[in-house]
Formats: C-alpha cells, sequence, structure tokens
C-alpha cells in the first residue's frame, strides 16, 4: 500500500467511504491529517489517566 502511494504516515488514505463506519473513518482520518495528534485526541475521547 506504500508503495502505491495509499497511505499518509501511518493511515490509510485511500478508501471509499461507503457505509456509516467508513464514513466517521474518513472523517478521522482528514482530521487527524489537518491537525495531527491521536485518534483519541481527534475523537473528543478522553485522554487515560495515570492511576
Amino acid at each position: 500500500m506504500i508503495k502505491l502511494g495509499k497511505t499518509y504516515g501511518n493511515l490509510m488514505v485511500d478508501l471509499r467511504a461507503t457505509n456509516e463506519k467508513l464514513r466517521t473513518r474518513a472523517q478521522h482520518i482528514v482530521t487527524l491529517a489537518e491537525h495531527g495528534g491521536s485518534i483519541r485526541a481527534a475523537s473528543g475521547a478522553p485522554e487515560p489517566t495515570a492511576s
């Protein structure tokens, strides 16, 4: 996939968002590509806390 140019960093970016799951994934990929950070940060989920 890397040689075909279908990745951006560690994200696979050449996909067709044909259902809700893939549309959500595509939104996360775009957010990460624009702003960087983790998927957890892009989703708005809280970061884990140290015990």
